[in-house]
């Protein structure tokens, strides 16, 4: 965790949350204090005399002091709820937690900020804020470890300060309320119609052109060599690095992506692979929705479903949501067919994705429908696993 500015006016930007807990323990020299008291106590009730008895009396008192201004210290430490999060399998984000001091008058010293993952046991990481005045805010960056595909609770936050005596330390715990999506892993697309697939017909890709600039579709970052004509200055700016405006291109032919979710074993190959069908078939609609297509994606099981990508720079983010949520259907012994959903349109090119071979797909006459068998070893030709950044996916786009 990293801590930033405070958010502007000071205080926090939304409604406290309220602690789930608040526990005073007392630190490794507190339990020193404690047994030395215990100890004398015992020797006064022994009849060691009254010096033992004012020792105890004094050293009791000591830890009743310390333990009182340590939770009145801590008490008025708040957090703010962070805004969910969106983020994809893989790839660490960072979790903006704004944490204020509420006292009227009173600073608060050495507050220690933890962060407790969403999976358990995941590593606690903490940040440190030596001084928060009384009314004021910090933020605080917890950087995230990845995590898999699908949703997760945001974890918890934990303030603590064994301030002022460093005797007891009061930790108030906080529940985060919100989600974290986790989209597919995207990988990169090579060669799509490759030997071994159940390929026929046209490709239906279309020509490339320059596109309509009158019409934006996508921000991506600049490559080596590309001009600067492109270049979203302002935005740019912003992230820190450059970024390009991505323009739709002519009409092209629409793209239908099916992901079939049964799979005839729950065993841990099985599970892999279909990942990596969920992983494909996000990447193909991805790819085809850069390369200008009309894309929607249809989840084939019992409870089949079509979702179809809206236009504009958060075209995808329905199908990858749909994606991220979607769960293996086990058949031990799975239909010989499951019924291709109707076609939109007679030029329509469709690639449906399995975890593996077992579950035939009627296609329809005119041969336009390729099939990827994640059990295919000539697969890396078509699809590298290999993880590259889907950030810019989601510049400007919330949930």
């Amino acid at each position: 965790m990293t801590s930033g500015d405070a958010p502007p006016g000071g205080g926090l930007p939304g409604a406290p949350l309220r602690p789930e807990s608040v526990t005073v323990r007392p630190t490794p020299l507190g339990r020193m204090l404690l047994v030395a008291t215990s100890l004398v106590l015992v020797l006064a009730w022994i009849g060691a005399g009254t010096p033992f008895a004012i020792v105890a009396m004094l050293c009791g008192a000591l830890a009743i002091v310390a333990a009182v201004s340590s939770w009145r210290h801590a008490s008025a430490l708040r957090i703010a709820a962070p805004a969910p999060v969106t983020a994809f399998s893989n790839e660490r984000f960072v979790l903006d937690v704004p944490v204020a001091n509420l006292a009227r008058r009173a600073a608060a010293f050495d507050v220690l900020v933890t962060f407790d993952g969403a999976e358990p046991g995941a590593r606690r990481v903490g940040a440190f804020v030596p001084t928060l005045a009384a009314g004021d805010a910090v933020r605080i960056e917890a950087v995230h470890p990845t995590l898999r595909r699908g949703l997760h609770d945001q974890g918890a936050i934990e303030l603590s300060s064994a301030f002022p005596l460093g005797l007891f330390t009061c930790r108030l715990r906080f529940a985060l309320p919100h989600e974290i999506l986790v989209l597919p892993r995207l990988g990169t697309i090579g060669r799509i119609e490759r030997a071994g697939a159940i390929a026929r017909g046209d490709s239906g890709h279309g020509s490339a052109g320059r596109g309509d600039e009158q019409e934006i579709y996508g921000i991506r970052a600049w490559r080596d060599g590309e001009g600067l004509r492109s270049v979203h200055w302002k935005l740019s700016a912003r992230r820190g690095r450059l970024l390009v405006r991505e323009f739709r291109s002519e009409p092209r032919l629409p793209v239908h992506v099916v992901l079939a979710t049964s799979i005839h074993e729950d065993t841990r190959g099985n599970r892999h692979a279909f990942e990596d069908a969920v992983s494909l078939a996000a990447t193909l609609v991805e790819h085809q929705v850069q390369s200008g297509h009309a894309v929607r994606l249809t989840l084939l099981g019992h409870r089949s479903r079509t979702i179809a990508c809206r236009r504009g720079r958060g075209a995808i983010l329905p199908v990858l949501r749909a994606l991220a949520e979607a769960s293996a259907e086990v058949h031990v012994n799975p239909p010989r067919s499951l019924t291709m959903p109707t076609r939109v349109r007679a030029d329509e090119k469709t690639y449906v994705v399995r975890a593996g071979p077992g579950t035939n797909h009627a296609s329809s006459g005119d041969g336009s429908v390729t099939v990827f068998d994640m059990t295919d070893r000539d697969l890396a030709s078509v699809f590298d696993r290999r993880r590259r950044p889907g950030r810019e996916l989601l510049l400007g786009v919330r949930r």
